[in-house]
């Protein structure tokens, strides 16, 4: 794991912690008439879950996860296994722990993300823009990693779904004409 799905980890671990004791700050708040007070308090929770949802993705695409080196295709010599060179791999031997390094990664980061996530997406919520189509990429990825765990054994057709929707979500970037996450071996 790199240093910064690390990092995006213990943030979202912090805000799980902090959110357990304002919750009911948030409630005490509101019994004694201090209204005000306490939507200032959710503000600041609204503020930070959307930081850390910006965090999580960003830390997904820098660890690059399930996507090929773009400047693999350039350096082929035609030979077989260029799909496998494109994403650092030496053959196909690689390829399940490749797999799983990535899955793990994922979900790694989808759990660690849930709080935040689920602040969100409670009614009243003041989630920025920006903030909202991450909610539902991570929905997707939520939906995908639940579909995989019904049905054990399908890495293959697992990867090229979760890989889809990270593609995705670089082609939209490149689409708004952002440089979007750099392709490239994690």
């Amino acid at each position: 794991m790199l240093p910064a799905q690390c990092d995006a980890r213990w943030r979202c671990a912090n805000f799980d912690d902090a959110r357990s004791h304002l919750v009911p700050l948030l409630a005490d708040l509101r019994k004694l008439e201090l209204g005000m007070l306490a939507e200032r308090w959710r503000g600041l929770l609204d503020r930070q879950a959307a930081s850390l949802v910006r965090s999580v993705a960003a830390a997904a695409d820098a660890g690059k996860l399930y996507l090929p080196d773009a400047g693999a295709a350039a350096g082929w010599d035609g030979s077989r296994g260029g799909a496998l060179a494109a994403y650092g791999l030496e053959g196909p031997a690689e390829l399940p722990d490749y797999l799983e390094s990535q899955l793990n990664v994922l979900t790694e980061l989808a759990a660690a993300s849930k709080g935040a996530r689920a602040w969100l997406a409670q009614e009243g919520a003041g989630t920025p823009v920006d903030a909202r189509p991450l909610l539902a990429e991570w929905s997707g990825i939520d939906a995908e990693l639940a579909r995989r765990s019904a049905k054990p054994g399908r890495r293959a057709a697992e990867a090229r779904s979760l890989a889809g929707h990270r593609r995705g979500r670089t082609r939209q970037c490149q689409l708004r004409g952002s440089a979007g996450p750099r392709h490239g071996r994690r």
